[in-house]
């Protein structure tokens, strides 16, 4: 038997997945924001014990003794208030229709086996992290029976390595697998297979299963409506009119089929329009707030290419599959089908304006790039250094993919959602870096070298004499400037300062924390803008409560190295964007300097 064979790398890499969800990070296990059942999770969710234990869907009011009891959002972000006083869902039905069997068995476990039946104690955490694990297995399976019909047994096992251990589908089928994007992968594989096996040999049971898999997708997310293009276009040699007519013929004389197809789709999308009609009397809701697509400007750059969470800088990979495009459309293997597809998603994808949710939103298209993917990788087995050449770079894309992996769940080295591309590359394939690097988060530069020609330009202990805002508190003896609530954006600080004055500046205070914010967004900064009169020039800062815990009392700085832009003034500040905890400083220095 062959060593490596897709079946064998099938059952390999599933184990991998179990060994990871139950050994290395199990979620089930956890409590607060990282267990199963929190963030987005939570609010697929919400719809199951709404409807089945606490029989309150359009108030819940159980919501905030759930969310004081599993803390598994930091507030209430599962639905928002309609004008009519009901609360709507942000999420939509589908993914917690996909649930409802793995909810039905905890919560007939739950009591027998000693555990709270209210829809979020250990059964459920376990029932649906279960229920992930599940959808991996039957994706996989899927995806390799779709990529059999055209590729060797030896490409298949590759491409299912690759997309397992060097994509990120690794993270969401083996830690957050209860995510959509697992779910949605394992139909967009059986939505493969549906259609080759109907336009092969086409049955009303294939049209009906299509049908269901399209509605499925589309109550999951309904931007994924347009899976509808895979089964409609599978198959077409070409777009051309001669290649569209037989399409239409085809479909004309299977028309009962397709009209069951369309019809069970409508069935399954219907459920929610009706939660929507029950809760706030309109068919069609918005659900998402102030969140929106920018559709003639979608943010491609930065959604591939940015260190923030761009999908080719994360998943590397997939730039191959992007390039086997042109080898699937010179081997004529559905080309059409998938090449559109890919194409529109793409587009919907970075049209989201809160583009920097990162490659996930990728991860359920994957089967369909597993073909493009399978292509390119047929062609570099087919040349002895090409091949060579190949095995090399996915090994090195399978470290940086699970380095990356484990970064972002327990090494603690990557905050994706912040990343930078000066700490991206500050800290790639290391396990400990300094805590200094941290600043790279927030600011191009660090000093890392021996100052000299030091020059204290600005110094402030904040007495008695200064004209700022005083809490009355002492800190090092003397009263403190502070932020806190109420204190947005202090300046402390405007001094005269000329362009080539020095190479580095370093402003510096200490500071004592009272309880860490932990919000990124709001976290309080120490500030440097550069001015040339009323315009500013450039600015800098760092968020102080990166360095700071309960309780402790530090001494933090920047260190900028001046732009060689003109400018004349130099203004001091500690900035609060919305941070509800208390902040002391003390002792505020600016000093110029020269590198050694």
């Amino acid at each position: 038997m062959k060593l490596l064979s897709s079946s064998r790398v099938l059952v390999f890499s599933f184990l991998c997945i179990v060994l990871i969800s139950f050994f290395y990070y199990p979620k089930w296990k956890n409590i607060g924001t990282e267990s199963t059942l929190s963030w987005d999770v939570s609010g697929y969710y919400w719809y199951l014990p709404a409807v089945f234990i606490y029989k309150d869907v359009q108030h819940l009011a159980f919501s905030q003794d759930i969310l004081k009891k599993y803390q598994c959002t930091p507030d209430f972000q599962q639905a928002s208030p309609l004008p009519n006083g009901n609360m709507v869902f942000k999420y939509s039905s589908g993914q917690a229709l996909q649930y409802l069997p793995f909810f039905a068995v905890a919560h007939a476990v739950a009591v027998p086996l000693g555990y709270e039946p209210d829809g979020f104690s250990v059964p459920y955490q376990l029932s649906i992290h279960i229920g992930g694990l599940l959808m991996s297995l039957i994706g996989l399976f899927f995806l390799r029976k779709a990529l059999l019909h055209y590729f060797s047994d030896r490409v298949v096992s590759i491409v299912l390595l690759c997309i397992v251990f060097i994509t990120n589908y690794l993270n969401f089928a083996a830690i957050d697998m209860p995510q959509t994007h697992n779910w949605l992968f394992t139909w967009y594989a059986i939505l493969l297979y549906l259609s080759d096996r109907f336009y092969r040999q086409p049955s009303l049971g294939k049209a009906a299963g299509i049908g269901a898999v399209v509605g499925i997708c589309a109550l999951t997310r309904p931007t994924d409506f347009i899976s509808v293009l895979i089964p409609l276009l599978w198959g077409m040699p070409s777009l051309r009119r001669d290649a569209i007519r037989e399409r239409i013929r085809f479909i004309g004389s299977h028309a009962s089929w397709y009209a069951v197809a369309v019809l069970i789709t409508a069935l399954i999308g219907s459920i929610q329009l009706f939660y929507w009609k029950y809760v706030s009397g309109h068919w069609l809701v918005y659900s998402y707030g102030e969140q929106s697509f920018s559709w003639l400007k979608p943010h491609l750059y930065y959604y591939m290419l940015s260190a923030r969470t761009g999908w080719l800088v994360y998943t590397p990979v997939m730039l191959l599959a992007l390039i086997g495009l042109i080898r699937l459309y010179n081997m004529k293997i559905n080309f059409w089908a998938l090449f559109l597809f890919i194409l529109v998603n793409t587009y919907i994808v970075t049209a989201w304006d809160i583009w920097w949710y990162g490659p996930r939103a990728m991860v359920q298209s994957y089967p369909t790039l597993a073909f493009p993917l399978a292509a390119f990788i047929a062609g570099a087995e087919a040349n002895r250094i090409k091949k060579a050449l190949l095995y090399v770079v996915l090994a090195l894309f399978a470290y940086y993919n699970i380095w990356y992996t484990h970064q972002i769940h327990r090494g603690g080295l990557v905050d994706p959602y912040n990343m930078t591309r000066a700490y991206f590359w500050a800290v790639l394939g290391r396990f400990s870096v300094p805590e200094e690097t941290q600043k790279l988060y927030d600011t191009r530069h660090i000093f890392t070298g021996v100052r000299k020609d030091v020059r204290e330009i600005y110094f402030n202990n904040f007495d008695a004499d200064t004209t700022l805002i005083h809490t009355g508190k002492q800190f090092n003896g003397t009263p403190c400037e502070f932020t806190g609530p109420g204190i947005k954006h202090t300046q402390i600080a405007s001094i005269p300062l000329e362009t080539g004055a020095a190479t580095w500046l370093r402003l510096s205070a200490d500071f004592r924390c009272g309880i860490r914010e932990w919000n990124d967004g709001r976290r309080p900064q120490l500030r440097v803008v550069l001015k040339d009169g009323p315009k500013e020039v450039k600015s800098y800062g760092i968020r102080v409560h990166r360095f700071l815990h309960d309780g402790d009392i530090k001494n933090l700085y920047i260190d900028i190295k001046l732009p060689k832009k003109t400018f004349h003034t130099a203004e001091f500040y500690v900035w609060n964007p919305g941070s509800q905890q208390e902040l002391l400083i003390d002792n505020m220095r600016a000093e110029l300097y020269e590198e050694q």
